[in-house]
């Protein structure tokens, strides 16, 4: 797989978006530039190059569509190489990797994945889900790492997720199809380039959406638009009332995979272990009828967390396989980097294409420490079927810190050695479930998430507009940017301090630019309206 993959991030690493332009109003400060592309939109831009998910590895088997019969109905084909043992196998495996697969393996293999519940939810028209499959993968442009591979993998994860705890007996069968077809699109359409970057270059998907998490809400208005035509409706056969109380989850969940939002996930998992909730008296809360899970919130956790780790998993695969998906997932950023080097942005000082195999590892374990890791476990605690998945990135971070290790020797960084073992540290014991969860000396959880004296937890992290409450949605007057509570609304104690050169690991800042301009009308002379410019620099901090 590793050798495949460089070989393939060979022929895509130079792919190329049209050039971004940029008009000045005539100074030479980067602040006054307005970057932008021939349509003023990244999204709609296509990568030349070769497609990645089409480097396919000799002696894969070739599959065939979902078998059906003259009137389209979901059958069984004895001649079908893909056979339905076959995606059984695909879903029950964490081994899985589409990246040994071609285009032409992946839709048949994708339909499959979805087959079953499809069809446990009602559905019945073979033809109608694989023009749905289609029109998703024609969807997804051809980036390094968000391309249709990325989406199989996602929504294969998500049905290892669902056989193993099993979600058959914790949802409805429209909830449990409605998770795989959201797992699928949760990434369609997207350019390459992260919200922060839309927002800072004025992307058109930026503007339409209000700088709100445009890339999410535009992977759910493709989707919806797919599932609007008629011969690729999966959910048709959904009644009114369902397909629209569906429409809501899988809204908020897509949402919800905005990394903004993570630590809200992640709390909201950890408030049902505090609930007392396990697998066990969950596949018994339908059958008696039990008030919580009558509570929307909890079928939403389940939702959200399910949802986000399939879109994260990757991190968690065997070791070279995470490692080819963390190739692909730098290469992507490297290119990201690029741009905004030539637009003068700021850009992180680890995504140097001539660094990229010495801080692969570094890049993980920061990653995994900050969001798969607390993600999954919390859902141990729950779901501790889910256990081999967490034994996969247990050892994958051993691995990545003795890389790390190995580096900073080489690079003479004992402190930066150090602060990455802690982050090996800090995952392991997120994974650990003998013991409760990581609580902070100033009461907070690791998510972010403040302990209330009862022992429950305080969300402190930002929403999205829920589609469950139309209200909710309404837009307030904005205010001020505050750099306090912008911190404090990010997960991070704005009081936490460095306690030494090497006692804590580095702090990443990124500083963004805003430009504001307010009319100063002139009542006392005849002039014409001035415009005021206002610079607004908001800064980053992670962890």
């Amino acid at each position: 797989v590793a050798s495949k993959t460089s070989e393939r991030m060979g022929n895509t690493t130079n792919c190329s978006v049209s050039e971004v332009q940029c008009e000045s109003d005539g100074n030479n400060s980067h602040a006054n530039q307005r970057p932008r592309s021939a349509s003023n939109s990244l999204t709609d831009t296509k990568v030349s190059g070769r497609e990645p998910n089409c480097a396919g590895v000799e002696g894969v088997a070739q599959a065939a569509p979902v078998s059906s019969d003259a009137h389209g109905s979901i059958g069984s084909s004895s001649n079908s190489t893909l056979t339905n043992s076959t995606s059984v196998s695909a879903s029950d495996s964490w081994d899985f990797s589409p990246l040994s697969y071609d285009s032409d393996t992946l839709k048949p293999l994708a339909s499959r994945l979805l087959a079953e519940s499809y069809s446990n939810s009602g559905g019945s028209r073979a033809d109608v889900l694989e023009r749905f499959v289609n029109a998703v993968s024609h969807g997804h442009q051809q980036n390094t790492f968000h391309n249709f591979s990325h989406a199989v993998d996602g929504l294969q994860a998500v049905c290892w997720q669902a056989n193993a705890m099993p979600l058959d007996t914790i949802l409805t069968p429209e909830l449990r199809f409605s998770i795989s077809v959201a797992a699928i699109a949760a990434n369609i359409g997207h350019p390459g380039f992260d919200n922060a970057f839309l927002v800072d270059v004025r992307d058109d998907l930026a503007y339409r959406y209000n700088d709100l998490s445009p890339l999410e809400n535009m992977h759910c208005s493709r989707l919806f638009e797919i599932l609007k035509q008629k011969d690729s409706n999966v959910m048709a056969h959904f009644p009114d009332k369902v397909f629209r109380e569906m429409r809501r989850f899988m809204i908020d969940a897509i949402l919800h995979t905005d990394t903004t939002f993570h630590a809200g996930v992640v709390a909201q998992v950890q408030q049902l272990h505090g609930e007392q909730i396990t697998r066990m008296n969950l596949e018994h809360f339908g059958d008696a009828g039990n008030a919580l899970l009558s509570k929307r919130w909890v079928i939403q956790a389940i939702f959200r967390a399910v949802l986000l780790f399939g879109d994260q998993s990757h991190q968690a695969r065997p070791f070279e396989i995470a490692n080819a998906w963390a190739d692909l997932l730098q290469s992507e950023l490297c290119h990201q980097d690029q741009k905004g080097r030539e637009l003068g942005l700021p850009v992180s000082p680890l995504l140097g294409s001539e660094q990229q195999e010495r801080h692969r590892s570094h890049l993980q374990l920061f990653s995994c420490s900050c969001q798969v890791a607390p993600l999954l476990g919390a859902m141990l605690y729950i779901f501790p079927t889910l256990k081999p998945a967490a034994t996969q990135l247990a050892d994958n971070a051993q691995r990545w810190a003795e890389e790390s290790r190995l580096n900073s020797q080489h690079d003479k960084a004992p402190s930066e050695a150090w602060s990455l073992v802690e982050h090996a540290k800090k995952i392991l014991d997120f994974l650990d479930v003998s013991s409760p969860p990581p609580i902070g000396t100033n009461g907070k959880m690791e998510c972010g998430a403040p302990m209330c004296a009862n022992g429950k937890m305080e969300f402190e992290t930002p929403e999205p507009p829920s589609p469950f409450d139309p209200e909710d949605s309404r837009q307030s007057e904005p205010e001020e940017p505050d750099s306090r509570k912008s911190v404090q609304s990010a997960g991070i104690d704005a009081n936490w301090t460095l306690t030494g050169p090497s006692m804590q690991p580095p702090i990443l800042v990124r500083e963004v630019r805003r430009w504001r301009e307010n009319r100063c009308h002139e009542t006392l002379t005849d002039q014409p309206p001035k415009t005021k410019r206002e610079l607004v620099l908001v800064y980053v901090i992670s962890q």
